[in-house]
């Protein structure tokens, strides 16, 4: 023989059965949506980085080329190309003299830096 209240006690349980499984599934969904978004937000920082990386090595090389050729790369209507990258380097003279006094002796083969603005 049932007693009439513990029918009643068991429809409630299986309720807060329902209800636990809900929230344990919300709580799932929201740790494994946070992992996901934090991996794609990874992956975007990841391919800004090489970007960034191969535009500075494409920067760097045409630099180069100038400095070796002594005049400009392209231009801005045609620029030139280097592993996808397209780039322009624009050759100025800064004055009528062809040298520069360096505060100091500068070995050969030496790198130094020269600010073509002034410093305050």
């Amino acid at each position: 023989m049932k007693l009439p209240y513990l029918i009643e006690k068991k429809e409630k349980e299986k309720g807060q059965a329902v209800l636990i499984l809900l929230l344990a599934i919300a709580v799932i969904l929201t740790v494994g949506l946070s992992i996901v978004s934090r991996s794609i937000t990874d992956v975007k920082i990841s391919q800004q980085s090489q970007e960034s990386a191969r535009a500075l090595w494409v920067a760097q090389a045409g630099l180069e080329q100038a400095i070796r050729s002594n005049s400009s790369i392209g231009s801005a209507g045609s620029p030139e190309e280097l592993n996808g990258v397209s780039y322009y380097v624009e050759k100025r003279d800064l004055g009528l003299s062809t040298q520069y006094v360096y505060p100091s002796k500068v070995k050969a083969n030496e790198p130094i830096t020269v600010w073509l603005v002034g410093h305050t």
